[in-house]
């Protein structure tokens, strides 16, 4: 199973992808998009992490933060 994990809209936007217990694939947006401390939503990283397992599903996605809920609404 793949989890694909999102942290957007906060200081420093990222993604993980595990599997089994295992970290795959970890990312922060700045590191794609040059903005310092970037907080918009991690396009790229997501699109990164695809590339590098070569698959473009994952079986669950989870957010956390304060605002969850009004996260996972914007997206």
């Amino acid at each position: 199973m793949i989890i694909l994990g999102i942290s957007a809209f906060y200081h420093d936007s990222a993604i993980a992808l595990l599997e089994d217990d295992r970290i795959l694939f970890a990312l922060q947006e700045e590191r794609l998009s040059r903005i310092k401390a970037d907080s918009t939503f991690p396009k790229l990283s997501i699109e990164a992490a695809l590339n590098y397992i070569n698959n473009n599903c994952h079986d669950y996605m989870g957010g956390g933060g304060v605002n969850t809920l009004k996260t996972l609404h914007k997206i």
